[in-house]
């Protein structure tokens, strides 16, 4: 009985200690900014805070939001390019449009 609590102890305290480190996006996101010294402060804080706005390239798109999910369309139409983050709720999925040298025109994020 004595080693089922240590165990179950061991388990709870494991899952409480790896619950407080960064999540993977914010690992991501900083892993992104720190390969990339030349990102204007600005960018940094889009990236860090996970905002994507017009302007950003595809990459920095990937490090804000990740890549988007593999079940989720993509779309190249033309001279452009649309990502669709689709969520697996009921919820409106969000797109970002790119231009045809990759940067993004626009942003399209369901209401809060």
């Amino acid at each position: 009985m004595r080693s089922l609590r240590v165990c179950l102890f061991v388990a709870i305290a494991a899952l409480l200690i790896a619950g407080c480190g960064p999540s993977l996006a914010t690992q991501r996101r900083q892993a992104y900014i720190n390969a990339h010294p030349e990102l204007s402060p600005l960018a940094k804080q889009y990236i860090a805070t996970g905002l994507v706005v017009r302007g950003m390239t595809m990459e920095e798109v990937r490090a804000a939001w990740g890549p988007p999910p593999a079940d989720c369309p993509k779309r190249i139409a033309g001279m452009y390019a649309i990502w669709s983050y689709c969520n697996r709720n009921l919820a409106p999925s969000s797109f970002v449009f790119f231009d045809q040298t990759g940067h993004v025109t626009h942003v399209q994020v369901p209401p809060s």
